[in-house]
């Protein structure tokens, strides 16, 4: 299983794009949306730089911020995800160049006006 997922490339064996959305869509798929960031270098970069990072950071972001005491297998799972990306050189290139989401509706602690990604992510 891990050959086949570190092998895969985009139009080649699958459509990244229509992977990424569906994987982004459902909690369900964490574990493989973090194994291919893991072991898929294709993947990784395409997911770096051809989405909109804020689709997959925030949400994320948002479900840590937001966690209860009961949920410290998800908030790990998330943690690990992020842990993952972030040691990809492009990746803390690309958030610290992203402007995040104008209004962080769900952030509570201060205002956030133009701040960038990886300000925020961090």
């Amino acid at each position: 299983c891990v050959t086949v997922l570190s092998n895969l490339l985009d139009v080649q064996d699958i459509n990244f794009s229509d992977l990424h959305y569906i994987l982004l869509g459902n909690l369900q798929f964490a574990y493989l949306l973090k194994a291919l960031l893991a072991i898929n270098m294709s993947y990784r970069k395409f997911v770096i730089t051809g989405t909109d990072l804020n689709l997959l950071l925030c949400p994320i972001l948002k479900d840590i911020y937001e966690a209860n005491k009961e949920d410290d297998d998800f908030v790990d799972k998330s943690l690990a995800l992020l842990q993952i990306i972030s040691t990809d050189e492009m990746f803390n290139k690309a958030i610290h160049s992203i402007n995040a989401l104008k209004q962080i509706s769900w952030y509570k602690e201060r205002s956030l006006n133009n701040i960038k990604l990886g300000g925020f992510t961090a």
